[in-house]
């Protein structure tokens, strides 16, 4: 089992959608002529496969920015989504793309609520290292 303390919230997200296999890690292989645009050649699939999929940027300018595919063109492979991101996204930029049926809100929502269960049962701030052998005299 791998080591999941060193995750931030986007790491849970990621491994937990990428097991339930919903989730597209891209990135953006041309920049966006405007502001509705994800141009991405290694993108799959007929017109109407993405559309509805969520689209969270991940890195660049826009990172944090969340909108949902409203049209996919297979001949330039390009996302349009709505609403608009807050500025063009530049070449290179990554991005989730998550099935429609997983909302990016009940996402973090069932984030929370994990960390609410587990918080005082599997993990305690508290460290006593007076067992262990560290290296310094006490």
């Amino acid at each position: 089992m791998p080591v999941i303390q060193s995750l931030d919230r986007a790491g849970i997200r990621t491994a937990a959608l990428y097991n339930a296999n919903v989730l597209f890690a891209g990135s953006t292989t041309s920049a966006s002529a405007g502001t509705s645009d994800i141009i991405d050649t290694k993108l799959r699939g007929g017109t109407d496969d993405n559309v509805g999929k969520h689209v969270i940027v991940t890195s660049g300018a826009r990172a944090g920015d969340i909108s949902q595919v409203t049209a996919y063109n297979t001949t330039t492979f390009t996302l349009t989504v709505r609403p608009v991101f807050g500025g063009t996204l530049a070449t290179g930029v990554t991005y989730d793309l998550i099935d429609r049926e997983f909302r990016p809100e009940f996402v973090h929502n069932c984030i929370n609520q994990a960390v609410h269960h587990v918080t005082g049962k599997a993990y305690d701030p508290e460290e006593d290292d007076s067992l262990h052998l560290n290296g310094f005299e006490r």
